[in-house]
């Protein structure tokens, strides 16, 4: 385990040395230094990501660093609500699909799932703003907040902050312009987790354990807790992995299309200036937080989820 582990770092850090080759290489090639140079370059490049000093914008003048506190904690918002919608959705329907297998609700529901799947963010985006704010005017097309509301950045979060305000109206604009944006975003993870569930269940189902529980006359609700989600729950952490990184970039999509303060923003705006100091931050902090977030998952997968209880499920 522990030599599994090591293993686990090792390649992390192998890995976090080719991206900050690639990121330099990028930087050398727009701000070009001698060969003599080129190492004492590299080195100080690295301890500069590394340290996250990023430098300055230069369409801004400023750090880069701050800039990157006002969006990001924006772009979380959106990866964490639409995680969690997801998965608190997703499992306990792929759990009665799988229950109700080949029955009409489940062949209509998987119908529909697949129309979903073969839907790309940004058409969905531009679907939706026809539809609910030019033909029926009910959510706005841009922003997290309008504009006639001032909150306190207590925590820069603009969603607890609303909810620190204490004001109805504030929290209610907030909730209206995460609408559209969380609903984008949480269609594609929410099919691929009740996909996962579904067939994660049925292949639990139809193990001799259960079949006994069921012919005791308990109930599917009990079940599902007790004995299948413990069960099925290995098989679904595995592809969070794929899931996240392709959220990330649905993220960029969206918050360009509603206009969300966010990194996905940021990026337009920094490849629109040429801001090429902003993007290289962008590349680094993004790379090296999904590598991060790969390598843990697969390091608690193992201590937690040992090989030998692992489903490996087919969609």
């Amino acid at each position: 385990m522990i030599s599994y582990i090591l293993r686990r770092f090792m390649l992390l850090i192998s890995t976090m040395f080719v991206l900050t080759i690639v990121i330099f290489w990028i930087h050398v090639r727009l701000n070009p230094v001698g060969d003599a140079h080129l190492l004492p370059s590299y080195l100080s490049y690295t301890q500069s990501l590394l340290t996250l000093n990023f430098g300055k914008s230069l369409a801004t003048g400023a750090p880069i660093i701050e800039e990157m506190k006002l969006y990001l904690p924006a772009s979380l918002e959106l990866l964490t609500i639409t995680l969690l919608l997801s998965i608190l959705i997703g499992i306990p329907l792929g759990i009665s699909l799988a229950y109700f297998h080949r029955s009409f609700f489940d062949r209509s529901l998987v119908i529909i799932i697949q129309i979903c799947r073969s839907m790309p963010v940004y058409w969905l985006c531009q679907l939706l703003i026809v539809m609910f704010c030019i033909s029926i005017k009910i959510f706005p097309t841009y922003g997290n907040l309008n504009l006639l509301y001032d909150i306190e950045n207590v925590t820069g979060f603009n969603t607890i902050d609303a909810f620190l305000s204490h004001d109805p109206n504030i929290i209610k604009d907030m909730l209206i312009h995460l609408c559209l944006p969380i609903f984008s975003l949480t269609i594609l993870p929410l099919v691929e987790i009740t996909m996962l569930s579904r067939s994660a269940t049925l292949m639990v189902l139809q193990t001799n354990f259960i079949k006994a529980v069921f012919s005791r006359g308990v109930s599917l609700c009990y079940v599902a807790r007790v004995h299948i989600l413990r069960n099925i729950i290995p098989a679904i952490i595995p592809h969070l992995n794929i899931l996240l990184t392709n959220l990330v970039s649905s993220i960029i999509l969206v918050e360009v299309i509603f206009e969300w303060p966010g990194v996905g923003l940021w990026v337009t705006s920094s490849v629109t200036n040429a801001d090429y100091p902003v993007l290289e931050s962008i590349i680094f902090v993004l790379a090296a937080t999904l590598l991060t977030i790969n390598i843990l998952t697969e390091i608690i997968i193992t201590i937690f989820f040992p090989v030998k209880k692992r489903v490996n499920i087919k969609l």
